[in-house]
């Protein structure tokens, strides 16, 4: 079998757990005797064409490199689809495909010019969402609903295009609106010229689909990285962008009320300064450590330190790699009980998933009071991670998918 993969980004451009993941698929069909071909983005310094753990790596498509910059999403949107379809077609003409796997939804695009079956895995909204998020206050736009009155309704009203901040030179320009509502359009178009989709979590429904979770070859080796934090009180960690649909803040508020416990939060973004802020107007800042973005290499020591792990995500994200992360190595997890969280964590099993701030401070305060609770959560955590998210069976359930 020859196999075509699509992404975006792909190692060394990481910009989330999408290219990790991306980088463990390839690695994994590889190893199972499939002719693995990457076809990604070029970015000055790589080689357009290299072949590493068996992986023949293509880099000829364009886009913008910062996926949470304004410009670089507008030169996404101009360039990226045009060259997924030249060059998808070119190499297929030399190597005829027998799968063409897009392994993200912005990659989706109509090849309906080549035989192979495509699938596509489904690990956002862009396709299904004018706003790319499903994110506004509550969930107002339903998957692959077109009204451009309510369009334009919540569009206006949201803070939020995708990832990034909407900014207001945009948010009320009506060319701007119409072409991204046009764009939209396009998108949820493209999902016709897919045969199958692999979909992380019950959130939307499609035809032909199998629910597969991403894969994660998760680095066990421990190196110590400098955090001035007192280990000897119970440590609350947050890991991701400091972003508000990644409601760190929420999380922060709760603190005020939370003893003998510590928060550390992981991570960088737009809003890192109106948090930091937010805990000195809460008097609070002498027990919140912030460390901003950290090597990979350095994630397995920050779980290790950590007795709690919380997702306080706004958002419906599909699947967060943070919690699987948390569940293989062995820790509680609070979350939030939206979009793909419920895949991870069990209620009262492993962790708890709240509503609101008052039981997230609940929560919080029954964890950090009972360490034999803790550790016996940590170990359910263990048990969902054999269970559901196993690296082999996993690669095995794609496989046969592949074939199905």
């Amino acid at each position: 079998m020859k196999a075509l993969l699509i992404t975006e980004y792909f190692p060394p451009i990481i910009h989330g757990g999408g290219e990790i993941s991306a980088y463990a698929l390839a690695i994994g069909l590889a190893k199972n005797n499939i002719e693995v071909h990457v076809l990604t983005s070029y970015f000055p310094g790589l080689q357009k064409y290299e072949e590493k753990h068996n992986i023949k790596i293509h880099r000829y498509l364009k886009t913008g490199i910062n996926p949470r910059k304004i410009m670089d999403n507008v030169r996404r949107i101009l360039l990226f689809h045009n060259s997924i379809k030249q060059e998808a077609e070119k190499l297929n003409k030399k190597e005829n495909f027998d799968i063409i796997h897009f392994l993200n939804t912005n990659s989706i695009t109509n090849l309906s010019n080549i035989k192979a079956q495509k699938l596509a895995t489904i690990n956002g909204y862009t396709n299904f969402c004018p706003k790319a998020n499903l994110y506004y206050k509550k969930v107002k736009f339903r998957p692959g609903e077109k009204n451009f009155t309510k369009y334009i309704r919540d569009i206006t009203s949201s803070e939020y295009i995708g990832k990034q901040k909407f900014r207001f030179y945009l948010k009320y320009n009506p060319i701007f609106l119409i072409w991204l509502y046009s764009d939209y359009l396009k998108r949820r178009n493209q999902v016709k010229y897919v045969d199958k989709f692999i979909v992380l979590n019950d959130v939307i429904k499609l035809r032909n689909s199998r629910k597969i979770y991403n894969l994660a070859n998760i680095n066990k080796e421990i190196i110590s990285f400098p955090i001035q934090i007192d280990k000897n009180k119970t440590i609350i960690t947050v890991i991701g962008a400091l972003e508000k649909i990644k409601g760190v803040d929420i999380l922060i508020k709760s603190f005020q009320n939370i003893e003998n416990a510590n928060l550390l939060i992981v991570g960088s973004g737009s809003e890192e300064s109106k948090l930091k802020q937010l805990c000195k107007d809460l008097k609070i800042e002498n027990k919140i450590k912030f460390t901003e973005s950290v090597n990979q290499k350095y994630i397995p020591y920050i779980y290790s330190i950590s007795d709690i792990i919380v997702l306080p995500t706004r958002w419906p994200e599909p699947f967060s790699r943070v919690m699987l992360e948390a569940t293989f190595f062995k820790k509680p997890i609070i979350a939030t009980n939206v979009g793909g969280n419920k895949e991870g964590v069990i209620n009262n099993v492993n962790g708890y998933l709240i509503n609101n701030i008052q039981e997230l401070t609940q929560k919080l305060e029954i964890l950090i009071q009972d360490k034999k609770l803790r550790e016996k959560m940590g170990e359910e955590s263990e048990k969902i991670y054999k269970e559901k998210f196993q690296p082999e069976k996993l690669l095995k359930q794609i496989i046969e998918f592949y074939s199905a």
